[in-house]
């Protein structure tokens, strides 16, 4: 990660996966979420970025698309679910099967 407004490019930290990432999203100026081929989501604040604030490994296969409200951070997996995670709470909301 890297603020493009230093001049001299300076990382910010790392996003830290097993995998490729696959998607990410930045639902606030310092929040980042990553989800990746290992299965896992995470949550970023920048502000901290040596480690992730969230960790949730709730797919059986790759994260393939996220979105996240203040409240919630929705996954989508290749296994053909949908996750929704509660960011209070720190927990899983509900699993949504998709045919």
């Amino acid at each position: 990660m890297w603020n493009l407004e230093d001049i001299g490019l300076q990382p910010l930290g790392q996003i830290r996966h097993t995998s490729a990432v696959l998607s990410l999203t930045m639902p606030e100026a310092n929040v980042l979420i990553s989800g990746s081929y290992d299965k896992v989501t995470r949550c970023y604040d920048l502000r901290a970025p040596e480690s992730p604030c969230f960790s949730a490994k709730s797919h059986q296969k790759p994260v393939l698309c996220l979105q996240a409200t203040d409240n919630f951070i929705i996954s989508g997996s290749d296994d053909k679910t949908i996750a929704i995670w509660d960011r209070r709470a720190n927990r899983e909301y509900k699993k949504i099967p998709v045919s």
